[in-house]
């Protein structure tokens, strides 16, 4: 690594999909009620996993699992500790590569 890296968006996300204190390119964000997931839009990004990094942190008893990108929007599977698809407040950061 020749220089490091720095966050390209993060931010706080409340369970009803409303980003507070994130960065100002984030462009969209919702909870697609079919799929159970966040889709998160990142301004002149088309967001690919395989480029970027992402951490995300949910708060309370609910997990994250690894999920692949589409349409270029980051996207988010929460899940309660049974298993199933949750809505949750969660936090997140994303590096490009």
């Amino acid at each position: 690594m020749t220089e490091p890296y720095s966050a390209l968006a993060y931010g706080w996300v409340a369970a009803g999909a409303h980003p507070f204190n994130a960065t100002p390119n984030i462009t969209s964000c919702i909870y697609d009620e079919k799929l159970h997931r966040y889709e998160i839009t990142i301004k002149d990004e088309p967001y690919i996993w395989q480029k970027y990094v992402t951490l995300v942190q949910p708060e309370g008893q609910c997990f994250a699992v690894p999920s692949p990108s589409e349409d270029g929007k980051l996207t988010v599977w929460l899940f309660n500790a049974q298993g199933q698809p949750a809505q949750a407040n969660f936090q997140f950061v994303t590096y490009k590569l």
